[in-house]
């Protein structure tokens, strides 16, 4: 904002003064009787005889202008200091809330990491549990392999099941005879195991497949594998076909 810096210029009729606080304007008026407000140039003139009274009017006032001048400086000082502390309150706000939204996330970081922490130990416990119990299906296994193969001819089966696959696939008698023939080997290893006081319901299941109902019994749905899950021979269950 620019303080009042009053002139004195001539115009056409006479003289204008222009800047003249509009504080001012009604003790002008009271001097300058017959004055007149020029819209164009936004100021007041008097006639061609009037220079010299606008020049001791100027002189006059010239402590209230400077007075004015001071309030001018003072009110664009103050609204400065308005501006300033309104543009540092909304940049304090701005620093709040994203201070606020970081201790959000810094809890919710914690949160996450509190969480990982925790599963994390469980995934430890379950992974050594699961290893533990790796190592001893392993070793059940490999003993009930043995026990299976101190016993049973295992390529004999082997084979056998693999005839009976390849079999399966055929339609003529021979081939059925084939089928038939590799069903009593596998019957033949199962009585094996029986007599040893062991059984597979597996190759029991094997030894029960029919020729005639291939939409039933198909080899190929069965894991050769699961012979070696064994359990205690009993008579009674094996008569019912379990």
């Amino acid at each position: 904002m620019l303080n009042y810096d009053l002139k004195i210029v001539e115009i056409e009729t006479g003289f204008a003064l222009l800047n003249l606080p509009y504080e001012l304007k009604d003790a002008f008026k009271k001097v300058f009787k017959t004055a007149k407000w020029d819209t164009y140039r936004r100021c007041w003139t008097v006639g061609v005889r009037g220079k010299t009274n606008l020049i001791e009017f100027v002189e006059l006032i010239e402590k209230d202008v400077e007075a004015l001048n001071q309030k001018k400086e003072e009110q664009e000082t103050e609204r400065l200091n308005e501006n300033q502390i309104m543009a540092l309150n909304s940049e304090l706000n701005k620093l709040r809330d994203h201070i606020d939204l970081m201790n959000e996330e810094l809890t919710s970081f914690k949160q996450t990491n509190s969480v990982l922490s925790d599963l994390k130990e469980q995934l430890f416990v379950v992974q050594d549990k699961h290893t533990r119990l790796m190592e001893t299906l392993n070793k059940e296994k490999e003993e009930a392999i043995q026990t299976v193969n101190s016993i049973v001819d295992i390529e004999k089966i082997q084979q056998a099941f693999k005839d009976m696959k390849y079999y399966y696939k055929k339609v003529c008698s021979t081939d059925k005879h084939e089928y038939y023939r590799a069903i009593n080997i596998i019957q033949e290893e199962l009585i094996k195991l029986n007599e040893n006081g062991l059984h597979s319901r597996t190759l029991k299941k094997l030894t029960e497949f029919n020729w005639n109902r291939k939409d039933k019994y198909n080899p190929f749905d069965i894991n050769l594998e699961n012979m070696y899950k064994l359990e205690e021979f009993d008579k009674q269950l094996t008569l019912r076909g379990e």
